[in-house]
């Protein structure tokens, strides 16, 4: 079974599934979850985009090749699981405002899910872009203060991460 197939078997609840996978087959097949990033399947997008996380989360880096591949798929997603897993890579990353500029537009969509944690983490980005391209700090302090008046508690906490993080 390919890692497409694999991907398609997912019940999208059950993580060991995900991380036998990973365990069997990352080193061959990062290149590979990144392209199927941009597929247009959901369920192909969840688990794949879930598989990147989770290497990322055992402090892998991505290349910068693999980065440029990672930004090719974020317009593919419409759905809040892959949105989610970009935005929580990001915020491991060094802000460089080269990828900020790339994100940008993308994140003037996300901030009005109606999934709050990528609501919380789309303003978490705004701290990140703004460390990286000063210009827009202005812009991005008024939108926390409209933020932490405004939004719901649980996306205050992650304005505030942002602020203290990113010295806004």
């Amino acid at each position: 079974m390919n890692l497409k197939e694999k991907l398609l078997s997912w019940d999208e609840k059950d993580t060991t599934y995900l991380v036998a996978i990973y365990q069997d087959s990352i080193d061959q097949h990062l290149d590979n979850l990144l392209e199927l990033a941009k597929d247009e399947s959901p369920l192909i997008q969840n688990g794949s985009t879930w598989l990147i996380k989770h290497h990322v989360d055992k402090k892998n880096k991505l290349s910068d090749q693999q980065v440029a591949l990672f930004l090719e798929a974020i317009p593919h997603f419409h759905s809040w699981p892959p949105q989610l897993h970009f935005l929580q890579i990001l915020a491991t990353w060094p802000p460089q405002a080269s990828i900020a500029e790339s994100v940008l537009p993308q994140l003037d969509q996300w901030i009005e899910s109606k999934v709050k944690f990528v609501k919380a983490w789309t303003y978490y980005a705004y701290g990140w872009s703004a460390a990286a391209i000063p210009e827009i700090q202005a812009e991005i302090k008024t939108r926390f203060e409209w933020a932490l008046e405004e939004e719901s508690a649980s996306i205050k906490v992650r304005v505030r991460k942002a602020i203290n993080a990113f010295s806004l």
